[in-house]
């Protein structure tokens, strides 16, 4: 009796996680906004960056859970959505694309114009704005943001320590505040509502 009443939750508790992590991959895959999430997170697993310090923490969440204030997000919201043609409306990386915004709408009339879009990849590993702070990074971590690979930037592979991990969110910390530094200080007219 007690054998049975075992394997029937055992078999209950296998088919309810089934069941969990397929309702889990349909909600993520379907959802837009976690474009960027689903190319890093592919399992369902606790992730190494939660043992981090809080703001460490915090930094790689918000990057990888789309809660940030780069442009891609920013032109979710109605209040940008509204408004004329903007940097935040267009998603634009405020430090790629002219700061004119007349010419800026001007030049996207052109057929082979391609707008610089603000999203996470872009942050991580293409703006000119942050290359420094890329280029001081430990030889650890800064290969990962040399590839597109960039689920290796948020979890340490099997022979490597948290190190890379934990410099990819000193990464985000020094970039999330000189790209606030340089919204304030070079391009306040544009981002002044």
């Amino acid at each position: 009796d007690l054998v049975w009443y075992s394997s029937i939750i055992s078999f209950v508790q296998k088919h309810s996680n089934e069941s969990f992590l397929h309702s889990w991959e349909v909600s993520r895959e379907s959802n837009r906004k976690l474009l960027f999430y689903n190319s890093i997170k592919t399992k369902f697993e606790s992730e190494p960056y939660l043992s981090l310090e809080r703001n460490l923490t915090k930094r790689i969440a918000q990057i990888r859970s789309a809660s940030h204030s780069l442009n891609i997000e920013l032109g979710r919201f109605e209040k940008y959505r509204k408004s004329g043609f903007s940097l935040e409306k267009e998603r634009l990386c405020p430090y790629c694309n002219t700061s004119d915004l007349v010419s800026l709408e001007l030049l996207s009339e052109l057929p082979h114009y391609e707008r610089i879009t603000e999203d996470e990849p872009h942050f991580l590993l293409k703006c000119p704005l942050y290359e420094d702070l890329r280029a001081r990074l430990p030889e650890v971590a800064y290969p990962r943001l040399a590839v597109v690979r960039l689920r290796h930037l948020f979890k340490p592979s099997a022979d490597d320590a948290i190190d890379p991990v934990r410099q990819t969110a000193i990464y985000l910390e020094k970039a999330f505040s000189r790209r606030q530094e340089f919204i304030r200080d070079a391009v306040p007219s544009i981002y002044s509502h």
